[in-house]
């Protein structure tokens, strides 16, 4: 990516409706063009102020080439760090450059370095590693002292079998009892995407259901490196001509969704999310893991709600998990 696609990124994000905004860095991997990277969020602290913006930063990494440099950049300007792993070593080497010793040493001195939970382990599963995914969260943990996490199921490039995505499905209950029962034995962990649910944001869902009464383009858009803007990751790589593609960046002016108004049901939108949105929806079985995965986060953070009113603990991690997705 230029500077010049970064800085049209960011205009685009700040110039939009919505005072809440995420900016996610990722790549390949954002820390081979560092320069860039600082100039990009450095801007973005400018034109969050410029606009009365509350804008959260994060950048996903490997983290094999993060340094001290990197850390002390992030900590000034408030970067949330992600850090992108497997969670036993011969899986993450075999999937990625090896060097799993390396991440673990990184992300426990990011987790130092930044704060315990301004630093991630976004933990990647396959078909291949559900089946120790809980076990791969608790020694994450015990490792690297970080708390919070983010478990990422990879279907994009996966096939899931339906027993694979039930195996998914009762790590993830058993992993959300261990977070309820870290409340009470002051060890608490946090699920990104529970924090983000608990300031009642979904930034990373877009659905044509009724009662949803948002464009995407008020959520979530993915910028490629050429400047090509997507609803989502799916539709951007899609191997269809580029029919995901709404347009790019730097060719705002006159753009077609510039001066577009959402109605939820008239067939100007439902032609948009046929043609540039739905191309990234997952197979039905995909589609069924993430429904239940938000279904399980959406139960456990009604009981945090609920044992909040009696027990001062559980408002007290609510507030820890508001103040990380804010």
């Amino acid at each position: 990516m230029t500077w010049p696609i970064a800085k049209a990124t960011v205009d685009l994000l700040l110039n939009s409706v919505s005072d809440d905004k995420l900016l996610s860095i990722y790549g390949g991997e954002p820390l081979l063009q560092f320069p860039l990277l600082k100039q990009t969020v450095m801007y973005a602290r400018e034109m969050e102020k410029e606009n009365n913006k509350h804008l959260t930063i994060t950048c996903c990494t490997n983290s094999l080439l993060l340094k001290d440099e990197h850390l002390s950049f992030f900590k000034e300007f408030n970067v949330l760090i992600h850090v992108s792993l497997f969670g036993h070593e011969e899986d993450n080497d075999r999937y990625r450059a090896k060097g799993f010793k390396k991440v673990i040493e990184n992300l426990a001195k990011s987790s130092e370095v930044l704060g315990p939970t301004r630093t991630a382990a976004c933990v990647c599963v396959t078909p291949q590693t559900v089946h120790y995914l809980r076990e791969d969260i608790e020694t994450i943990r015990q490792k690297t002292g970080t708390r919070v996490l983010t478990i990422e199921p990879i279907i994009e490039f996966e096939s899931w079998k339906l027993e694979e995505v039930a195996v998914f499905l009762e790590q993830m209950r058993l992993i959300c009892q261990d977070l309820k029962s870290s409340v009470t034995i002051n060890s608490p962990f946090f699920l990104n995407s529970l924090c983000w649910h608990l300031v009642g944001t979904r930034r990373n869902k877009f659905t044509m259901n009724p009662g949803y009464d948002q464009c995407p383009f008020s959520g979530t858009i993915d910028v490629s490196p050429s400047g090509d803007i997507a609803f989502s990751s799916f539709a951007l790589y899609a191997k269809k001509e580029k029919r995901g593609v709404v347009g790019n960046v730097q060719e705002q002016d006159g753009a077609w969704w510039q001066s577009c108004a959402f109605k939820r049901e008239s067939t100007t939108c439902l032609d948009c999310y046929s043609k540039h949105y739905s191309l990234g929806v997952p197979s039905d079985k995909s589609n069924y893991l993430m429904k239940y995965m938000d279904a399980i986060i959406d139960e456990t953070a009604r009981f945090l709600q609920a044992a909040a009113k009696s027990d001062q603990r559980y408002g007290q991690y609510i507030k820890e998990a508001q103040a990380y997705a804010s």
